[in-house]
């Protein structure tokens, strides 16, 4: 077989039947993309994103515990920052070795219902401070 060219080039002969063989390029079709098919992004989604950036930045500044800043930074990071927004005014309480768990004091029952949905994404923060912390407790002040 060391003998055979690529059918892919440009009259290349066919081994077994020695007939010459053309390859028929294709045809080139010029198409045209629709405008429908990509709308762009309305001025005020625009701001209604920035303004969520904007507000979510100022309130992780907000933040005392550089620790609890970083937990909120990461949930920012992968969540968006409306999710920095959502845990506003949530507090890290004790960290327990013995029990293994952090206590988060959350302000409001939803902030406190959002905690319990995403708790596995708060938990994988912490853990990189606190590898032993395998369940958060949330309190309601």
């Amino acid at each position: 077989m060391s003998g055979m060219v690529s059918y892919l080039q440009e009259n290349v002969k066919v081994p077994l039947l020695g007939l010459p063989f053309k390859r028929k390029k294709p045809a080139l079709k010029s198409f045209h993309l629709h405008t429908t098919l990509r709308k762009p992004i309305p001025f005020s989604n625009v701001q209604k994103v920035e303004n969520h950036d904007s507000q979510a930045q100022q309130s992780l500044s907000l933040i005392k515990d550089p620790l609890w800043k970083y937990v909120c930074k990461e949930v920012a990071h992968i969540m968006g920052p409306s999710s920095a927004l959502k845990i506003e005014g949530i507090q890290l309480g004790d960290l327990s070795s013995h029990d293994h768990e952090a206590l988060l004091c959350c302000p409001t029952e939803e902030i406190a219902q959002f905690v319990q949905q995403y708790s596995f994404i708060i938990l994988g923060s912490l853990q990189n401070y606190f590898p032993n912390v395998k369940d958060l407790k949330v309190k309601i002040n």
